[in-house]
């Protein structure tokens, strides 16, 4: 009876082992599945970094945001048109910071006209500029292959393309605007008032200077 009972025994424990032998590679073979996945992670990564060419090669940026025109309607009766009540020491010792602080209480305040931060951070640069001596020009809209947008009254607007060709846009008060056919890249606009020039690609950014 006790070598019967011995054997009994002996299989029980053989197949215990066997079980729990078994039951590894099961639990090894979950590892791969969960390793497998970071490969599909990564390969997002290439999307979300395509996005950079197009930006640069695409149409023309633009505000949406017409900031001479806001200035006019909004602040020329007390401050003059495009700011000819400022006088030449205009905003003389002031920071970015500080210039940028007054034109919001502006904006806020008197002209009761408040401005998203985008709106505003274009309407302090057209301030900067008068300030700074410079002239300013903004791409503002892109519809029905007209490119328009504004300029500092009295300039000089050129657009020049990816194969170097030059063409000026005619600028009329403050406003310009010029033709755009299908295929064609501009990759500087550049604005000229007096000696002073001011240049920018129109696919990085929307206005200048910034």
């Amino acid at each position: 009876m006790k070598p019967f009972l011995f054997l009994i025994a002996g299989t029980l424990v053989c197949g215990a082992v066997m079980q729990a032998q078994s039951g590894a590679p099961q639990a090894q073979s979950g590892a791969p599945q969960a390793q497998s996945g970071a490969p599909q992670a990564q390969t997002d990564a290439p999307q979300a970094q395509t996005g950079a060419p197009q930006a640069q090669t695409g149409a023309p940026q633009v505000t949406k945001f017409a900031p001479l025109d806001y200035f006019n309607d909004k602040c020329a009766k007390c401050h003059g048109a495009y700011g000819s009540f400022y006088g030449k020491e205009f905003a003389t010792g002031k920071s970015d910071e500080e210039l940028a602080d007054t034109v919001k209480q502006m904006c806020e305040g008197p002209a009761q006209a408040p401005l998203s931060p985008h709106d505003l951070n274009v309407l302090v640069a057209w301030h900067r500029s008068l300030r700074d001596g410079k002239p300013f020009v903004a791409s503002v809209k892109l519809e029905g292959g007209v490119w328009s947008g504004e300029a500092t009254p009295g300039s000089t607007v050129v657009m020049e393309t990816s194969t170097g060709a030059r063409t000026e846009a005619p600028l009329k008060e403050h406003r310009w605007s010029a033709g755009m056919p299908e295929g064609v890249r501009i990759t500087k606009v550049q604005v000229k008032n007096g000696e002073q020039v001011v240049e920018f690609d129109p696919r990085l950014g929307a206005y200048a200077p910034k």
